[in-house]
C-alpha cells in the first residue's frame, strides 16, 4: 500500500510530497516482489482510496499488508525509520503476526540503510491497522521534516535500498 494520494498528499516537508514518495517506493518495492511472489497494490497511480478500503482488500486477498509512508515532526531533529503495528486477536503465534512483520521490516531497513533505528511500535489508533486481521504495518520510512532524511529519500538509489530491504524481508 502506498500511503495517502489522490486528495490526501500526507505530509511535506524539504520540498519533498509523501503521496508521491510512498507510490515511487511502492512501485519500486513491487518490481522486486513481482518476480516471486502475488503482489497487490491499493494504488499504482496518484488516486486516493478510503483507508476502509485499503484494509478490506488486504483481508480479501492478500497474506500480509505493508503500508509505506513518510514521516515528519515539529522538531527538525528527529529522524531515522520505524514501523507501526498492532496485536491481531488472531495472532496465535501459529502463523506470521503483525509484530513479527513489522521487526523483520524495521531491522532490514535498518540494516541496509544504517538509518537512526526508531524500532517497531505498537499503535492501537490507526485505521489501517485496525480494519484488518491480516499481517499488517506501516512502514515510515525516514522523516521529510528532517533535511538529512529528506535528503536521502530525494535520491533514486536510496530508495532502491529501501525498496529492496523491505522486499527481502517480506
Amino acid at each position: 500500500d502506498a500511503g495517502h494520494g489522490g486528495k490526501d498528499p500526507g505530509t511535506s516537508g524539504n520540498g519533498l510530497v509523501e503521496k508521491d514518495l510512498t507510490l515511487t517506493m511502492l512501485q519500486k518495492v513491487n518490481a522486486e516482489l513481482d518476480k516471486d511472489i502475488k503482489v497487490y497494490l491499493t494504488r499504482n497511480s496518484d488516486t486516493y482510496p478510503d483507508n476502509n478500503s485499503r484494509a478490506r482488500i488486504a483481508n480479501q486477498i492478500a497474506d500480509a499488508m505493508v503500508s509505506i509512508h513518510m514521516n515528519s515532526s515539529t522538531n527538525a531533529l528527529v529522524n531515522g525509520t520505524e514501523t507501526l503495528y498492532k496485536n491481531h486477536g488472531n495472532d496465535t503465534g501459529e502463523t506470521l503476526t503483525s509484530k513479527q512483520l513489522a521487526t523483520l521490516i524495521q531491522n532490514s531497513i535498518i540494516d541496509a540503510t544504517g538509518n537512526n533505528n526508531r524500532g517497531t511500535v505498537q499503535r492501537t489508533d490507526l485505521l489501517i491497522l485496525n480494519g484488518t486481521t491480516v499481517p499488517a504495518v506501516i512502514v515510515e520510512v525516514a522523516f521529510l521534516s528532517n533535511v538529512g532524511d529528506a535528503l536521502k529519500l530525494s535520491q533514486e538509489d536510496y530508495q532502491d535500498i529501501v525498496a529492496e530491504a523491505i522486499a527481502d524481508a517480506i
